[in-house]
């Protein structure tokens, strides 16, 4: 297909435009390229070039668009095929699982970890030679490479267990592009396909011999320093919301802000998104009209906008993708150049995903394609029929962008959620005059601040009212009774609701067609509404037999004993308020049998909470006593210097609960993760149902126990880790799970929980609650079956 001029009609009015559609199927091609490249073998990838390039020369001339198609499935999988050689063989080195030294440059700024009970870092980084052994060995042998890694870095010494000295370099202070060197263990990434980060490296050291960031990273530091100082006097939430809404700052954003927001869909304005690019680089091309500038000068100063936000923001995939998304929005909507708008769209994705394959197989890089393409085709359509039919320009304009961004983006969520967001368009409209205002506010104050403090909390405090309006909007849309619909997880279930969608986008055109669609989306509401409604019953739901508090990023479940106020627990989480507090609304103040899985943090550091006023029976914990740091809380809490541990096959009764010890703790050593595959697992059973608690076992757990024999089989799955890429899928087939609730917080940097997790969850039939979404959960055992509640 080729032109893309609009044509007049003799009457006066525009037909459709006709898009160009060559760069769009060197994207589709692009796309599916890079992402099996990532997933397959190298030799099957390059037997599929191979086919390909074949395919490509049998070509019929005459249909040169599917030409195009193949060429970029070509491109697509040569780009990743040679990285994922490199990165391959990076992986088999030696060095892996040893201490070893490694020489790398920061690609972004380190992120503290939630949920830790030591300050841990997550950095990433450009790994560029791994020797074998510590900094001290003589005989170090050295391999040179260029890959991806990311580093997890605790910031304490490790001798003394107490922060660095002001005058040693720490893992926080460090900005990207700084060099260094320092010793750790170094593990491959191997659970996540289509991962291409090479390992992670777990890091106690302070990192050695930083050399200077660049200069103009420097700046950035010295800007982004001036905002947080100048957000400081503020209120928590609009003091941790402004560095989000102008340079994707969210490490001080208060949770409950942030579990608004993503409840309410409005999730895209405290990350950089293609907005907040459009925003800075309207204001600058606006401004440079304003003075008279012409068009080639106001596309300069807002290319210049761009470099500069992408240094302020961070060079991260996420803030390149994010100004690209955002150019190509503001150049194709705001200057109405709708005919070269799939050209220009289509062009970004396949310079993006060339330059970084990784994209493929993000979730925030398909949501920023099609929000964008959904705003390039919808909206402007929507807006110019709601204004002939005498709506005002502002409203249509506002709803037809909040409207289009979010009918383009639900296919993508649902399936990745499980859920249909019922008030993300309202919200979002009602965001969408404080979003520029506050953006722009808070861009002078980042600039201003640094020079001029008293004009920066001038300029903060001006922008925080906006900021102010915005967490109203998401505390109040996420109070909504019903705000969301479920829907099925899954590829397929996507792409069902795509076709819905496209089904009715077409009917709308016709006042037929409304009357279809509305009858459609009444009966839906009705009949989404009536098993969510069951759900809601209030809390404590009354016979709850099992609930997974909402502790955050870790674990903390609790099993009824069948009388008032007793319950066993399992796990205590990483926060001892979060654990007490949902201990008190459970109306539990004795806890006869307290089992500690393991005693990383996530799992332990809470435990104090659990002995808030209550009475504690006996305590079990695994034989693994690792690390040492969750070791000493336990004991701590207890009040022991020992800790009885327990042995496969054990028995507890505690009242009409049973709870049988499948794993004790005691069977590997030099795994990926020994505390996480020692884990205690336990089998509950009340009045016939089954329950397997299964800690934070990884593969080789979780394969040997669907070899042990064991009938593993339960209706109830407390998923083990949180949901991680670590998963063997016959474990999941031998529990056969008709419920699958997974404990892990929101917003977490790990990722969890793994796609993958979910699909094979969604294939052997399970009903998936995720505390991220749906807050504390809790199952009921009635006579018509299992039912369950939540209070998120």
């Amino acid at each position: 297909m080729t032109g893309s001029a609009v044509v007049s009609t003799s009457a006066g009015t525009t037909a459709s435009p006709r898009y160009d559609l060559r760069l769009a199927m060197l994207a589709a091609g692009v796309w599916p390229g890079t992402w099996l490249a990532a997933r397959w073998p190298v030799t099957v990838s390059v037997v599929l070039v191979v086919v390909v390039a074949v395919g490509f020369r049998r070509l019929d001339r005459h249909r040169p668009i599917m030409a195009v198609w193949v060429l970029g499935l070509t491109a697509g999988i040569v780009v990743t095929v040679g990285q994922v050689a490199v990165i391959d063989a990076v992986r088999d080195l030696p060095v892996m699982s040893t201490p070893v030294t490694v020489e790398m440059t920061l690609t972004g700024d380190p992120r503290q970890l939630r949920g830790k009970a030591e300050p841990t870092f997550v950095v990433p980084v450009r790994v560029e030679s791994i020797g074998l052994g510590d900094s001290t060995d003589a005989a170090t042998s050295t391999w040179r490479t260029s890959v991806d890694a990311v580093v997890f870095a605790v910031d304490r010494d490790p001798a003394t267990g107490e922060r660095q000295e002001a005058d040693s370099a720490r893992w926080r202070d460090l900005l990207p592009g700084q060099r260094v060197r320092t010793t750790g263990r170094a593990s491959p990434v191997t659970d996540h396909p289509g991962e291409l980060s090479a390992m992670t490296i777990s890091v106690r050291d302070p990192p050695q011999s930083p050399t200077d960031p660049p200069w103009w990273q420097t700046a950035a530091g010295v800007l982004r320093d001036g905002l947080r100082q100048a957000c400081a006097e503020l209120p928590p939430g609009p003091a941790g919301l402004l560095p989000g809404l102008v340079i994707g700052d969210v490490s001080r954003l208060p949770q409950e802000v942030d579990e608004d927001f993503r409840d309410t869909g409005m999730t895209h304005l405290v990350a950089v998104s293609g907005s907040n690019v459009a925003v800075v680089v309207g204001a600058v091309v606006l401004a440079a009209a304003a003075l008279g500038a012409g068009p080639r000068v106001r596309v300069a100063l807002g290319c210049v906008a761009i470099i500069g936000f992408v240094i302020l923001a961070r060079p991260e995939p996420s803030v390149l993708r994010a100004a690209v998304m955002g150019a190509v929005t503001l150049l194709a909507i705001g200057w109405g150049r709708r005919g070269s708008a799939i050209p220009s769209v289509s062009a970004a994705v396949v310079i993006l995903l060339l330059a970084d394959p990784r994209l493929a197989s993000s979730l925030g890089f398909a949501l920023s394609v099609t929000a964008t393409l959904g705003l390039v085709l919808l909206a402007h359509r929507w807006s110019s029929a709601w204004r002939s039919s005498g709506w005002p320009g502002w409203l249509t304009a506002a709803i037809a962008v909040a409207l289009a961004a979010q009918v383009a983006v639900t296919p993508l969520l649902a399936a990745w959620e499980g859920r249909i967001s019922l008030v993300a368009v309202p919200a979002n409209v009602l965001a969408a005059p404080a979003v520029p205002i506050a953006t722009i506010l808070g861009l002078l104050c980042c600039v201003v601040a640094p020079w001029w403090p008293e004009a920066g909390h001038l300029l903060a405090w001006l922008a925080g009212w906006p900021t102010r309006w915005l967490i109203e909007v998401a505390h109040h849309g996420a109070a909504v009774p019903v705000g969301d619909l479920p829907w099925p997880t899954g590829w397929l279930a996507g792409l069902v609701l795509a076709l819905l969608l496209a089904v009715a986008v077409v009917l709308v055109k016709y006042r037929f067609g409304r009357i279809v669609v509305a009858i459609v989306l009444v009966c839906g509401l009705f009949a989404g509404l009536t098993p969510v409604r069951t759900m809601l019953t209030g809390w404590p739901p009354p016979g709850w037999i099992m609930v997974a508090c909402d502790v955050g990023q870790g674990d903390a479940i609790v099993l009824s004993t069948g009388y008032r106020g007793s319950a066993v627990v399992i796990d205590a989480g990483p926060d001892p308020d979060l654990v007490d507090g949902c201990l008190r609304d459970l109306g539990v103040d004795r806890v006869p049998l307290l089992v500690i899985t393991h005693f990383h943090a996530d799992h332990v550091a809470g435990v104090a909470g659990i002995y808030r006023n209550r009475e504690i029976g006996q305590v079990l914990v695994p034989h693994q006593m690792l690390p040492a740091g969750g070791v000493r809380q336990v004991a701590e809490a207890v009040g022991a210097p020992e800790l009885p541990t327990t042995v496969v096959g054990s028995r507890y009764l505690a009242g009409r609960l049973e709870l049988t010890v499948l794993a004790a703790g005691d069977a590997f050593t030099g795994t990926r993760s020994d505390p996480n595959n020692d884990s205690v697992v336990v089998l509950a059973r009340i009045d016939g149902l089954r329950m397997l608690l299964a800690g934070d076992i990884e593969e080789p757990a979780q394969l040997a126990l669907a070899d042990s024999g064991v009938d593993l089989s339960a209706e109830v799955l407390k998923v083990p880790h949180h949901g991680s890429g670590y998963f063997e899928p016959r474990f999941i087939a031998a529990v056969d799970p008709a419920i699958a609730v997974i404990s892990v917080g929101d917003g977490n940097e790990y990722g969890h929980p793994h796609p993958r997790v979910l699909a094979e969850l969604s294939a052997v039939g399970a009903h998936i609650l995720r505390t991220d979404r749906h807050g504390s959960v809790a199952v009921m055992a009635t006579d018509s079956g299992l039912q369950l509640a939540y209070n998120g």
